[in-house]
């Protein structure tokens, strides 16, 4: 009986050593995950970064307006001076 006693323990001692190793690896990757989810989508917690995001992305999308404008613009004056002077030259 006294021979068993250790290996009983050393059995409970394995198991509790897996135990806490295995939620020592799940609460490191959920604070992994969180600070993913803090450094990636700040506007999830702070009001003003979501402020300053929607702001720059109006920003952003009035540049990429003007520069669809004027790529249109480029695009008929380039048209238009390539039929002028085709017709000058074959005159």
């Amino acid at each position: 009986m006294t021979s068993e006693k250790p290996e009983v323990l050393t059995l409970i001692n394995v198991f509790a050593l897996i135990i806490v190793v295995l939620l020592s690896w799940v609460a490191f990757f959920s604070c992994m995950l969180c600070l993913h989810k803090f450094f990636t989508m700040p506007e999830w917690f702070f009001p003003v970064f979501r402020d300053a995001t929607q702001k720059r992305v109006r920003q952003l999308r009035d540049v990429q307006e003007r520069r669809i404008e004027e790529n249109e613009n480029l695009e008929d004056d380039i048209s238009e001076g390539y039929g002028s002077n085709e017709s000058e030259s074959i005159a």
